[in-house]
């Protein structure tokens, strides 16, 4: 067991957490936006990547001014090499366009400004529906596909068959926070060619890339 932690606490000024629902906002998929505003993924994936690192969250309510976040890390005692000391990683230059689907406008920009520093041209939609509006116009331009797995309005992979039909050699990767056992097999025998994992770096992203465009 470890005895010394790395703490991290995240506070706002909100309405806070109502009592009832405090002890689920962990939940995957549970939410209190209305229909097609939110996914209920987002405590769901820090709680997973906490619980991974072996690490604890907990939440206080500041009853009506606000919600406190304090998580604990386990504490490395392994000796931390600086990054000047590391050899440099090559950075990859690819080209194409890459169609980047995803409901959270963070992780659209996120991932556009990688790939865009690697030479890929990105087009961007914000849901399945959108996606498929784009992907239908722009499918012979299009090399790559990026689709979360969970967006409003209509699933990653319900967007993918819709992509498929219109062209049954598109190449795709889903992006995900959260899986359950056994669908990320299910993705990939549908046709999508891999699985990431969120959050990842861009040396993997840069990795998935690189072996399903075949580069």
């Amino acid at each position: 067991t470890c005895e010394r932690y790395v703490s991290i606490t995240v506070a706002d000024t909100g309405i806070g957490i109502p009592e009832e629902i405090r002890d689920r906002i962990f939940e995957p998929f549970f939410t209190t936006k209305e229909p097609g505003k939110g996914t209920g993924m987002g405590l769901a994936v820090v709680y997973g990547i906490i619980a991974d690192h072996e690490g604890i969250i907990d939440v206080e309510d500041n009853k009506g001014s606000g919600t406190i976040f304090r998580i604990l890390l386990p504490l490395s005692e392994k000796l931390v090499i600086s990054p000047r000391l590391k050899s440099a990683t090559p950075v990859f230059h690819g080209a194409g366009r890459i169609l980047v689907v995803d409901d959270e406008e963070i992780v659209c920009q996120v991932i556009s400004k990688m790939l865009n520093s690697q030479g890929y041209s990105i087009t961007v939609a914000h849901n399945g529906e959108e996606a498929i509006e784009k992907y239908n116009a722009e499918k012979e331009m299009i090399d790559l596909v990026l689709i979360d797995m969970v967006m409003p309005k209509m699933s990653g992979r319900d967007c993918f068959r819709a992509m498929r039909m219109m062209n049954p050699d598109v190449k795709a990767v889903l992006i995900t926070g959260y899986l359950p056992e056994g669908n990320a097999f299910e993705a990939i025998t549908e046709g999508m060619r891999d699985v990431l994992f969120k959050p990842f770096s861009r040396g993997k992203l840069t990795e998935v890339i690189n072996a399903v465009l075949g580069m």
